[in-house]
C-alpha cells in the first residue's frame, strides 16, 4: 500500500474512531440494547418475557447443562464479547458499547479493502470515508446491539470470497468471516444465496 494511501486510511479510521468514542455513555442504555446487555452480563439465557415467548431454562423439571448457554433467539458470538468487556469494565454503558465501536472502525476497514479490491486505492478511501460518517453506520457503531458486527463480517466475507480467485487459501478466511457472521446474527443466512450465486455464474472452477 503506498504511503500516501496509508496516511489517509488511518487519518479516516482515527476520525471515525472520534466520532464513535464521543460521549459514548449517552443515551441510555434502553430496549433491546439494555436487554443483550444483561445476558451477556451473566452471559445467561433469559427473557423476562411479555409476549409469552419463553427460553429453554424453563423448558426442563431438571436442569439441563446448556440451557443457560442456549441463546436460542440469536448466536452466542456478541454476547460473548460483550461478556468479556463487562468483565472487565463493569457493567457500564462503555463496558456494553465498546466492543460496537471496534467492530465498526473494523467495518469501515473492511469497506476500505473491498473497495480497493474492486476498484482501486481511491475508490477504497472514498467508500471507507462515506462509511465513517454514515449516520447509520456511526449509530449502530455506538450501541450494545448484534447489527453491529455484521458489517465487518459481511464486507471481510465478501472480501476473502472474492480474493480466493487469485489465492484459493483465503477460502480458509472466507469461512471464517462466514462462521464469524453465523455466530453473530441469523441475517448473515441471506449471504449464502449471494455467495451460491457467484460460485455458480463467476467462480465454477472453485467447485
Amino acid at each position: 500500500m503506498p504511503r500516501r494511501t496509508k496516511i489517509f486510511f488511518w487519518s479516516i479510521l482515527a476520525f471515525a474512531a472520534v466520532i464513535r468514542l464521543a460521549n459514548l455513555t449517552t443515551p441510555d442504555i434502553v430496549g433491546d440494547e439494555a436487554h443483550y446487555a444483561m445476558r451477556s452480563l451473566g452471559y445467561f439465557d433469559f427473557i423476562a418475557s411479555t409476549n409469552t415467548q419463553t427460553t429453554p431454562i424453563i423448558w426442563f423439571p431438571e436442569p439441563v447443562w446448556w440451557q443457560g448457554r442456549s441463546f436460542h433467539d440469536a448466536p452466542p458470538l456478541v454476547f460473548f464479547v460483550e461478556h468479556i468487556f463487562m468483565r472487565i469494565g463493569g457493567d457500564s454503558p462503555i463496558a456494553v458499547r465498546l466492543p460496537a465501536v471496534l467492530a465498526g472502525l473494523l467495518g469501515v476497514a473492511g469497506i476500505f479493502f473491498l473497495g480497493r479490491r474492486l476498484a482501486g486505492d481511491r475508490v477504497g478511501l472514498v467508500a471507507a470515508a462515506i462509511t465513517a460518517v454514515l449516520e447509520a453506520h456511526v449509530w449502530i457503531s455506538r450501541t450494545g446491539l448484534l447489527d453491529g458486527f455484521l458489517v465487518p463480517a459481511i464486507t471481510f466475507s465478501i472480501y476473502f470470497f472474492l480474493k480466493a480467485r487469485e489465492r484459493p487459501v483465503n477460502y480458509l478466511w472466507w469461512g471464517f468471516t462466514v462462521g464469524a457472521g453465523l455466530l453473530t446474527k441469523y441475517l448473515f443466512l441471506f449471504m449464502g444465496p449471494v455467495f451460491l450465486i457467484m460460485l455458480m455464474t463467476k467462480d465454477r472452477s472453485a467447485w
